[in-house]
């Protein structure tokens, strides 16, 4: 194994001060092992690059030449760490000097203040101000040929603050106990007098001063070697020592080695031989540092050279090749014109001279020679079919026996990786590798024997899809082929290209903010969680660490991963100053998670006439410099677009995708599937077995999706292949809530007296949840988790609206009865309550009634606290959620009656019973009010907070303010509402309603696929209403 000079020299460096006195002598390699091992912390950035086992054979073969043993081996074997040229010598000195003249100015500030400001003493007089006597220190001019002008100056040699701080402490420490010492043995009297009792009580600039004024009524002997070094210059260095720690002052190394041996000839001086020696001790350490760090830096300067001087090589490479491959082009082309000549000339010589005619009659008489043939064959094929089929199903079987345990396995590795496989900073890791620790890890498992039971499943469905799309290929599927076509050109027509959308998305938000109060961590894998990771930063990421992965698994995959707790109050406090940033670009954008967001930043664009892409790098710069948050964007002509675009340049990067249909249409030709919003682990292994890997296979599959996946599935996947998506982006708070529910997550439990205990508790937190939302629910839904992971929900419809714990207890707890009948010995880990078709219980407020907006008071609380607190997160349905619960109600059919979230809540945090709101990973703060103005379309039209329009009270729709017109449109709005009041009661009388007492229909229950509405598109619920007079109690309230 050839080793290369760079890689010796690193790992001499590195273990320069580690292999000294006897372990400079070792020659084993297992006790060299063993000491590279004790000393890993220190070696890991070394051992990361180049590995354990290479820095131990590198160390050994250093150890067996004697290079640690002796300096000059060393010199011979690294000549460049320890000779440098002139230019650089002068440079460095320069260097030294400009750092020494600028400490040398601070400090004489600080001393002209400091005996300005001092009080006289009568015995010792005015303070004796000493002045420098190097005098000039003088300038030095250095040449800039001596390094390359990109290479920065390493110099002077600084050493760590706290290290520089605890050296200068330590010695003034030792200084003043050495003179505190030396006036108590000659001068005592004075002490008593002054009243000092110990060192402490003295500073040393004191000292100092004491012995300028009394060093005559001293005896001489008292000082030792005084005739070498002025005592009053002595004194001076030590007040530049005590001004240095006082005053905290940053100093270089070699400073600060000057400083402590001038507290060493002080301490020498006045006969204090213990404090000496350890002064001396400091001093030469730091000698030995300095030195070590210079032969590094040395080392660095070499790399960084060599370094660009092979990126110079390249470029000068990179700039031969380009005009290769121009030169190579032209002749080509040159070659491709004459070619195409030569093959026209004869393609024209050969029209003229064949006779159509004669083509005419040989083309005939070869189609139906052809035919006869085929006839034939496929006559022979039939005949010999069976036995060749009885053949080849024997041998296909085995075959199939011997690769189904393979296939299982395979498809559940991929399972196991979990919704978060597209996350940024996975597109390096080897999925494989990771995929086979998160299948050994959980095998054995509960949640391993679920997710195997359900990958079973889903492969038994797909086999079915597969036997389905068998028999398909046999029809004639003209007809599918051509509504399908014409489906493409009613959806394209609906494109609309006038729209900047912009999604923006945190890079790793939670670690983010932990990195800001804990910088060190930058270079360490770390993630925010417990028992499941909610985040991990981008160096974990590199080790196959992921959102929603479990604590120990991601401990299996990175094992230095340091695992931190969450903070909710941190990251809602950082993502409202972001969000404030956010409102003065679009102030009406869309929160999608607490991290994430969606804004329309066309008309920002235009009236500041500047591009969308120009105007997200400037959003994103103001928001790294105010929050010291990296930001990634997505920009696009829609939202979902414009979501898959903010992950192709993490982190902290954008990307434009241009408003253009062709540039769309070759973008989502190659997606892959697995990266559009709403395509999850199920639908992309159904997609992927009938062979649709890309959006762009989606229309070569076309004319069988509908037959395949459904109606609704088949017009999402349309959507897709065309890169179609809403553009309608407002806040959170406009959307309106479906419903409101909590779930926790719990030890397994079975005792019948805990579960009930249990469901109370999740009742007492519903009504609190309820009680926030202003809102009933006349749809109770129960929601359990078996220990098994398998998850079980019912529903009841109560009789009337509830909000209270008592009736949701009441009305849940039957069900949880008949849950425990069914299930023999029922464990569950998670229980939640789910309230659907809400009525609203806020308060009518007449201004609302007359189309008024209310008016905000001073005591309205719009805190990020108070915010979260409304829970506005359950307002917005983001896409993702919506599409996978589209393919829920897709899969399950006509006859599911509960809305079941496949995902839940299993992600949040689970609740605490002294908590009476928590946060979630999911949490969406209402919009923060702009800063900026109103718009210049609106200045001149309010006046004194009102209004510039009033919104009907039987539409909603905003009219102009004006009562003639507003009396007009209140007029249209209730004809037209007499008269489908009308048109309700002849059809109530042909078909009565059934009574209120009986028993709800099954059959007319709202499905699965009815409580999901699309975005954007008009509500047909009046459609499915059964006929017959409307119950009040029913009707949703609304005001304002």
């Amino acid at each position: 194994m050839t080793t290369s000079i760079r890689d010796k020299r690193r790992v001499y460096l590195a273990n320069r001060a580690i292999f000294t006195g006897e372990k400079a002598q070792l020659r084993q390699l297992k006790k060299v092992r063993k000491v590279i091992e004790n000393n890993r912390a220190v070696l890991r950035p070394l051992t990361r690059d180049l590995g354990e086992e290479k820095v131990v054979e590198i160390a050994r073969d250093l150890l067996e030449r004697r290079i640690f043993e002796s300096e000059l081996r060393a010199k011979i074997e690294f000549p460049e760490l320890f000779h440098s040229s002139p230019n650089q010598e002068i440079q460095r000195e320069a260097s030294e000097i400009d750092a020494a003249r600028s400490v040398t100015e601070a400090i004489n500030e600080i001393t002209s203040v400091d005996d300005a400001g001092a009080d006289t003493d009568d015995e010792l007089g005015q303070p004796t101000i000493i002045v420098n006597g190097d005098g000039d220190l003088g300038t030095v001019k250095v040449s800039n040929s001596g390094k390359p002008a990109l290479l920065p100056s390493l110099y002077p040699i600084y050493i760590p603050y706290r290290a520089q701080h605890v050296i200068l402490n330590e010695a003034q420490r030792l200084l003043e106990e050495s003179c505190f010492d030396f006036i108590q043995k000659w001068l005592p009297s004075i002490l008593e007098e002054k009243g000092w009792e110990c060192a402490s009580s003295v500073e040393l600039t004191k000292s100092t001063q004491f012995l300028a004024v009394y060093s005559t009524k001293i005896p001489k002997e008292a000082f030792i070697n005084l005739g070498a070094t002025p005592l009053t210059q002595i004194l001076y260095a030590t007040n530049r020592l005590r001004h240095s720690a006082v005053h905290r002052l940053p100093n270089t190394a070699r400073g600060i080695r000057d400083l402590c041996r001038c507290g060493y000839a002080l301490a020498a001086t006045l006969g204090d031989h213990a404090r000496a020696a350890q002064l001396d001790g400091i001093c030469n350490e730091l000698d030995d540092k300095m030195e070590t760090m210079k032969l590094n830096k040395n080392a660095l300067e070499d790399a960084a050279t060599a370094g660009l001087d092979e990126i110079k090589r390249q470029r000068e490479e990179l700039d031969r090749r380009e005009k290769e491959v121009i030169a190579r082009m032209v002749k080509e082309d040159k070659q491709n014109k004459a070619f195409m000549g030569v093959l026209l000339e004869d393609s024209v010589n050969r029209i003229l001279a064949e006779r159509l005619s004669d083509i005419d009659e040989g083309s005939e008489e070869q189609e139906e020679q052809e035919y006869k043939i085929d006839r034939q064959v496929e006559a022979e094929r039939n005949v010999e079919s069976p036995q060749i089929w009885d053949d080849a199903t024997e041998d296909a079987n085995d075959e199939v026996v011997a690769d189904s345990t393979k296939h299982e396995h395979d498809t559940l590795k991929y399972h196991l990786l979990g919704p978060s496989l597209t996350k940024a900073g996975q597109d390096s890791v080897d999925q494989t590798k990771v995929s086979e620790i998160i299948y050994n890890a959980s095998k054995g498992s509960k949640y391993f024997n679920r997710e195997e039971e359900k990958d079973k499943i889903l492969t038994q469905k797909i086999n079915q899809i597969l036997e389905k799309k068998h028999r398909l290929e046999k029809l004639d599927l003209t007809r599918e082929l051509r509504a399908a076509d014409q489906l493409i050109a009613q959806l394209d027509v609906t494109r609309d290209l006038t729209q900047h959308i912009v999604h923006l998305d945190c890079d790793a938000f939670y670690a983010a903010v932990e990195q800001l109060d804990r910088p060190e961590l930058k270079d360490i894998p770390f993630a925010v969680g417990g028992g499941v990771l909610t985040t991990c930063n981008y160096v974990a990421r590199k080790y196959g660490c992921r959102s929603g992965m479990a604590g120990f698994v991601a401990k299996k995959l990175c094992p230095p991963l340091l695992l931190l707790p969450l903070n909710f109050d941190k990251y809602t406090s950082k993502a409202h100053e972001i969000r404030e940033i956010l409102a003065d670009y679009d102030p009406r954008f869309e929160s999608a998670s607490i991290d994430e967001a969606y804004l329309n930043i066309t008309e920002y664009c235009r009236e500041h006439d500047i591009s969308p892409e120009d105007a997200v790098q400037q959003m994103r710069a103001e928001v790294h410099q105010k929050t010291k948050i990296t930001v990634s964007a997505g920009i696009a002509a829609n939202a979902k677009l414009a979501k898959i675009c903010s992950n192709m340049n993490k982190p902290n990067g954008q990307y434009i995708l241009p408003s253009d249909r062709q540039a769309i249409m070759t973008f989502m030709r190659e997606l892959s599937t697995r990266k559009v919003n709403g395509i999850g682990r199920v639908l992309e292994r159904e997609l992927q077995e009938i062979g649709v890997k890309t959006c762009g296979d989606i229309y070569t599959h076309r004319h069988l999706l509908r037959q395949l996946f459904g109606e609704k599935t088949y017009e999402f996947l349309i959507g897709c292949y065309l890169g179609l998506g809403r553009t309608d982006i407002q806040p959170a708070e406009d959307y309106e809530r479906k419903s409101v529910g909590t779930e926790s997550t719990f030890r397994d439990m079975w005792d019948p007296v805990q579960l009930r205990e249990k469901l109370r508790w999740t009742a007492d937190e519903l009504e609190k949840d309820m009680r926030r939302a202003e809102c009933k629910g006349r749809t109770l839904v129960l929601k359990v988790k078996l220990h098994t992971y398998e998850v079980l929900t019912r529903q009841v419809v109560t009789p009337r609206s509830i909000f209270l714990a008592d009736d949701l207890y009441n009305y849940s707890l039957p069900i949880l009865t008949k849950l425990q009948q069914e299930t023999p010995g029922m464990k569950l880990r998670l229980m939640g309550l789910r309230c659907t078709h809400l009525v609203s219980t806020k308060k009518p407020d007449t201004r609302a009634f007359f189309g008024l907006r209310p008016l905000r008071t001073e005591s309205t609380d719009d805190s990020p606290e108070a915010s979260s607190k409304r829970k506005a997160s359950e307002a917005l349905e983001d896409e993702e959620r919506e599409s996978e619960f589209m393919r829920t109600s897709i899969e399950e059919g006509p006859n599911a009656t509960i809305p079941v979230d496949p995902q839940g809540s299993d992600g949040q945090p689970s609740r605490r019973e002294d908590e009476a709101y928590r946060h979630h990973g999911k949490e969406i703060l209402p919009n923060p009010p702009p800063k900026a103005a109103a718009p210049p379309s609106e200045k001149g039209k309010e006046k004194d907070g009102d209004e510039e329009w009033w919104d009907c009270p039987i539409c909603s729709r905003p009219q102009p303010t004006d009562e003639r017109l507003f009396n007009e449109h209140i007029d249209l709005c209730l004809s037209r509402q007499t008269i489908r009041d009308a048109v309700q009661r002849d059809s109530g009388t042909r078909s009565p309603a059934p009574s209120r007492s009986e028993a709800p229909d099954p059959k007319r229950s709202k499905t699965v696929g009815d409580n999901k509405k699309r975005k954007g598109r008009p509500s047909s619920s009046t459609s499915r209403r059964p006929p017959g007079p409307e119950d009040p109690r029913q009707k949703k309230l609304f005001f304002g």
